[in-house]
């Protein structure tokens, strides 16, 4: 097994100076690198949405990352979980969503630790 992961293709966001690629030494969890891109590339834009009519909206880095804190806090006391000691275990959150209209695409499933 490899410990360490391929390097991605090129991609427009290495030709900006609001990313800055994680390292890819397996050192984070996925977890981690979700907050390592709010401490390094907090205004960059990750999502594009439509809003009205000819409206794009742009979500950074820092508004999705504050967005998925939240939503950890939200599942955290909604299922009166308690937050782990330093080195405990934290809870497996999964979730299945829909993600486009109708069949037209896939089901996607996912699973991560809580964040918060």
């Amino acid at each position: 097994m490899s410990e360490r992961i391929p390097p991605p293709p090129p991609t427009q966001a290495f030709n900006t100076t609001t990313f800055v690629p994680p390292p890819l030494d397996l050192s984070l969890t996925a977890a981690e690198i979700i907050d390592f891109h709010r401490a390094h590339s907090p205004n960059h834009v990750v999502y594009v949405y439509e809003d009205a009519p000819g409206e794009l909206k742009p979500i950074t880095f820092f508004t999705w990352i504050r967005a998925i804190h939240r939503a950890g806090r939200y599942v955290r006391e909604l299922f009166q979980l308690q937050e782990p000691r330093v080195g405990g275990v934290k809870p497996v959150i999964s979730m299945l969503a829909n993600s486009g209209e109708q069949n037209e695409n896939p089901v996607v499933f996912l699973s991560f630790t809580m964040l918060t």
